[in-house]
């Protein structure tokens, strides 16, 4: 009966987590279709895929250098051999491409483009080691610390106003058959496995031939930092208990995640489209004016009907061609044709059009403003300007970025310490022997 009562009180908690963050999932699937190009009809000038694709390289652009030094720089020939093997370390770990693994640079793009798009980045560290030999002679062939990223909307977090107070964190993940069984044992037969989509209790999902089934990897620090897997199938009991797998100072597999929208007392995140949505909204209304209006002017008109055929000749006749006229024609070309072909004025539409371009390019720049791509571009130097002129550009024009940037840097350095803290409890002497040399 307890647990039961357990089962159902995470169920009961990741639910609530769910309500809590409704608005927020809703708003992120809207940004990221935007971007992908899916509203067309709607968002003829995709401004948020251009922002962000300016934002991007500008927040993260290259693997971060580990940099492991002591605090302080006393005669401590252990200390400082010991900084220097964890720099190895993570070095190590940076520039090592497994096939089958994340890479660190791959983990970070992700997150930095999540926290752009639909306003939060989810990053985990994990241990993975190999283990090779009989049972009672076991040994570890390969080891290995990675990072993992997770769909930003599949990770649920305890309710709390602070980092440091979130109470517990939720996975949802989908697994096979097989994996089910590798985790749980005998569990697994209790649980349904389905290539169907499941809306209501969201237990199943769509994986071409693979049947999976939903299970909640739920890490809970108040509770006595165990980590949980609960499915939504099997309210008997949990399917297994681990009590602190990795050992890691904050308990959690994933640091603070990546947000841009800062706010002093909410967890809660916001897309940064969110920000500038209506002058976007705005933007695309003007391009939908001028599309029509370029539609609208045409070369078209009228002549008089006494010119018989020939002016449809004349119209479609190649350079330097002469097309001769009939005698019944001769009346109205005496006249001269620019007084027998009247054309459909023009002259208003192209000055509306030239207003709707400046309207544009204001709104466009009023957007810039409001995010930061105006303090990129003033930032942006000319190979003719001297070397002050662009020392000063480059110090104001990446003011506001600045935040961002650090940002970014605050959350490389946490996965970075995360993980050799990790490499420092979890790998033998002989795997650090081989990484650092």
């Amino acid at each position: 009966m307890e647990a039961e009562k357990s089962v159902g009180h995470w169920l009961s908690e990741i639910e609530a987590a769910k309500k809590r963050e409704k608005d927020f999932r809703k708003e992120g699937e809207r940004v990221l279709e935007i971007y992908a190009g899916k509203k067309k009809d709607s968002t003829p000038f995709n401004i948020l895929y251009s922002n962000t694709e300016t934002l991007l390289p500008a927040l993260y652009s290259a693997v971060p250098r580990p940099v492991v030094q002591r605090r302080f720089k006393d005669e401590d020939p252990l200390g400082k051999h010991a900084a220097t093997a964890g720099q190895r370390v993570l070095e190590f770990l940076l520039d090592t491409n497994v096939d089958g693994y994340e890479t660190f640079d791959e983990a970070m793009r992700s997150a930095v483009l999540d926290g752009l798009l639909p306003g939060r980045g989810v990053t985990c560290v994990k241990y993975d080691a190999e283990i090779q030999g009989a049972e009672d002679d076991e040994y570890k062939a390969s080891e290995l610390v990675c990072t993992e990223t997770r769909s930003w909307n599949r990770v649920y977090f305890g309710y709390a106003r602070k980092w440091s107070k979130v109470p517990w964190i939720a996975y949802e993940e989908y697994i096979d058959k097989k994996e089910a069984v590798r985790l749980f044992g005998d569990l697994a037969k209790h649980l349904t496995f389905s290539d169907k989509e499941n809306e209501k209790d969201q237990s199943e999902e769509v994986e071409g031939e693979r049947h999976t089934t939903c299970i909640y990897q739920i890490w809970d620090k108040d509770g006595g930092r165990q980590v949980l897997y609960v499915s939504p199938q099997y309210k008997e009991g949990v399917l297994k208990i681990d009590d602190d797998p990795l050992e890691l100072t904050g308990f959690f597999n994933c640091p603070r995640p990546i947000q841009f929208l800062e706010k002093s007392n909410d967890l809660m995140p916001v897309a940064v489209y969110a920000l500038y949505e209506n002058q976007a909204e705005e933007l695309n209304r003007l391009t939908i004016r001028i599309n029509n209006i370029v539609s609208a002017i045409k070369a078209r008109g009228v002549y008089d009907s006494e010119l018989g055929e020939e002016i449809g000749n004349i119209m479609s006749a190649d350079e330097n061609a002469l097309i001769p006229a009939d005698k019944s024609s001769s009346l109205a070309a005496e006249k001269g044709l620019q007084n027998a072909i009247w054309f459909m004025p023009v002259e208003q539409l192209i000055a509306v059009l030239m207003q709707l371009y400046q309207a544009r390019e204001n709104c466009k720049q009023v957007i810039y403003d409001i995010n930061g791509v105006a303090d990129i571009m003033r930032g942006s130097s000319n190979a003719s300007e001297t070397l002050g002129a662009q020392q000063i550009k480059q110090q104001w024009g990446t003011l506001r970025l600045k935040r961002l940037q650090k940002e970014v840097q605050r959350y490389a350095r946490d996965l970075l310490r995360m993980s050799l803290e990790l490499a420092a409890k979890k790998f033998s002497a002989d795997t650090f022997a081989r990484m650092t040399g």
